[in-house]
């Protein structure tokens, strides 16, 4: 299985260094700036783990849960957040994410919680 990781962020700093970090550990990336356009694109996408900014103007990335989960899409999601904030951690948790991580993150957290993901898509098949 290809590990897919699509970065939804609109910071490009956290895209690009993130990214390039991934791809260093044989990770796949392809980043958005922001929820719509990765919503635009979803349905084109090849099964894989998302990397999910909650703070992002337009649709924050609880707004992007709560249409994945509309659309009965089992993306396996880590939500990130530069802001400590429990209720919207828990926000996020309850909408599906499998982890939390706040910015800036250890590699070694990452690269766990993406571990998880992927775990999930093949046992899911």
């Amino acid at each position: 299985m290809r590990r897919q990781v699509y970065i939804v962020d609109d910071d490009q700093q956290v895209r690009q260094s993130t990214c390039f970090l991934l791809r260093s550990h044989d990770y796949q990336c392809r980043t958005f700036a922001n929820g719509e356009a990765f919503l635009v694109e979803m349905d084109r996408l090849e099964p894989g783990c998302v990397l999910l900014d909650i703070y992002m103007p337009g649709s924050s990335g609880l707004d992007v849960q709560t249409d994945l989960a509309r659309r009965a899409d089992d993306l396996p999601v880590v939500a990130m957040s530069g802001h400590a904030d429990a209720e919207l951690a828990r926000a996020a948790l309850d909408r599906g994410a499998m982890e939390v991580l706040e910015k800036p993150f250890a590699e070694e957290s990452l690269l766990a919680a993406l571990e998880s993901c992927f775990a999930k898509l093949e046992a899911a098949g």
